[in-house]
């Protein structure tokens, strides 16, 4: 298993959520609509999100007093090949998220 080292968050990263506008009591929240372009790393050798495809982000991001949860959808094309018989696969997914910071 690869061991991924912590690079520093670049602020204009489209996937970094800028949460100081979002009031810190609890309840309060904010929704996140928004296309952006997958990375490069968003997948396994076999399949994944081709690089600078569309995701498409419907996030609730919600303040609780534990930090600031963030739940919804990130949905996308998916392109790769079937270990198994070796087609190619062309498709797309939804994945929901849940997330606390």
């Amino acid at each position: 298993m690869p061991k991924h080292s912590p690079s520093p968050l670049d602020p204009r990263s489209p996937l970094v959520l800028d949460t100081r506008d979002l009031p810190r009591r609890p309840g309060a929240l904010r929704t996140v609509k928004r296309v952006v372009p997958a990375p490069a790393d968003l997948g396994v050798e076999l399949i994944g999100v081709p690089e600078g495809a569309d995701l498409d982000l419907d996030l609730r991001l919600e303040s609780v007093s534990e930090g600031v949860l963030v739940s919804g959808t990130v949905s996308g094309p998916i392109r790769g090949e079937c270990s198994r018989c070796l087609r190619d696969i062309d498709d797309s997914v939804v994945v929901r998220i849940q997330e606390l910071y």
